[in-house]
C-alpha cells in the first residue's frame, strides 16, 4: 500500500513538472518571434517597453520594440498639432497594451542603429494597422513631410 502511494505521488509530481515544462515552451522566444510580451510602458505611439520571458534580462528586461512599418506623431515635435496627435496617440497605445490579454513581437530584428523592431501582435490584431485604420500613424516611407494637421 505504501509502495502504491509512493508511485502515485512521484507521477503526480513527474506530471506537474512536464505540465509545467510544456507551458514555459509555449512562450520561449523564437528566432524573429518574441511570445507572452509583458507590458512595461511606451515611449510613444510607435515604440513601448516590454519584458521578454526567457532570455536573459540583459537582453529581454525592458526591451524597447518599435513598430516596422510604421511612424506615430512625435512628441518631440515643434507642431502643436503633431503634439497633440502624439500625446493622444501614446495615451491610446497605453491603453490598448495594457488592457491586452496576449502580446507577442513577430519579424523581430534590428534596425541601422541596432534598434529592436518587429510588428507587435495584440490579442490577435496588428498594433499598426489599428494605428492606420484609427490615423494615428501613416507607413514609415511616407513619414517625412506628412501633415498632421489634416490627419488629427
Amino acid at each position: 500500500m505504501k509502495y502504491k502511494k509512493l508511485l502515485y505521488i512521484t507521477y503526480l509530481s513527474c506530471t506537474t513538472v512536464v505540465a509545467s515544462h510544456a507551458a514555459d515552451k509555449s512562450c520561449q522566444p523564437e528566432l524573429d518571434k518574441f511570445k507572452c510580451l509583458e507590458f512595461v510602458k511606451n515611449y510613444d505611439g510607435d515604440t513601448a517597453t516590454f519584458n521578454v520571458p526567457h532570455l536573459h534580462p540583459l537582453l529581454g528586461k525592458e526591451l524597447n520594440i518599435s513598430l516596422a512599418d510604421v511612424k506615430s506623431p512625435s512628441i518631440y515635435s515643434r507642431n502643436k498639432c503633431e503634439k497633440k496627435l502624439a500625446k493622444q496617440t501614446k495615451i491610446e497605445v497605453r491603453k490598448i497594451l495594457k488592457e491586452a490579454k496576449y502580446i507577442e513581437a513577430e519579424n523581430v530584428k534590428r534596425d541601422k542603429k541596432f534598434g529592436v523592431k518587429g510588428n507587435i501582435i495584440i490579442d490577435g490584431k496588428d498594433l499598426a494597422k489599428t494605428l492606420l485604420k484609427r490615423k494615428m500613424a501613416v507607413p514609415a516611407k511616407q513619414y517625412k513631410g506628412t501633415n498632421w494637421s489634416k490627419l488629427g
